[in-house]
């Protein structure tokens, strides 16, 4: 009777042990499991911020486009209106050489008659 009656105590304190082991190891992961839950709420917070911010780089990306759209559109235009300016003194100056040679011309057969 002591034998198994020893026997018995072994495997009682065997279960006893391996329960303490088990609530142990419970109490580290569950202390684990808030730090990783701790740390994603982290993590979803940043990509939160992440989106956001990124939302609004597009958005001034957008505001940047359509500024520079307008400038290039503004200096086209106004590089066009100098063009066009020189192109009209350039024939202005070309009808002027040609009415002083017609001038020229018509003085010449004057001072012949």
């Amino acid at each position: 009777l002591n034998h198994v009656g020893g026997e018995l105590q072994r495997q009682i304190a065997g279960c006893q042990m391996t329960k303490a082991e088990f609530a142990r190891r419970s109490r580290e992961l569950q202390d684990e499991r808030k730090k990783l839950l701790t740390r994603l709420k982290e993590i979803d917070v940043s990509l939160e911020q992440f989106a956001s911010e990124s939302t609004s780089s597009g958005d001034q990306e957008k505001h940047l486009q359509d500024q520079l759209q307008s400038t290039e559109w503004l200096f086209e235009g106004k590089i066009a209106g100098i063009v066009a300016e020189q192109r009209a003194r350039h024939e202005e100056k070309v009808r002027a050489v040609a009415y002083q040679e017609c001038a020229h011309e018509a003085l010449d057969v004057v001072r012949q008659d």
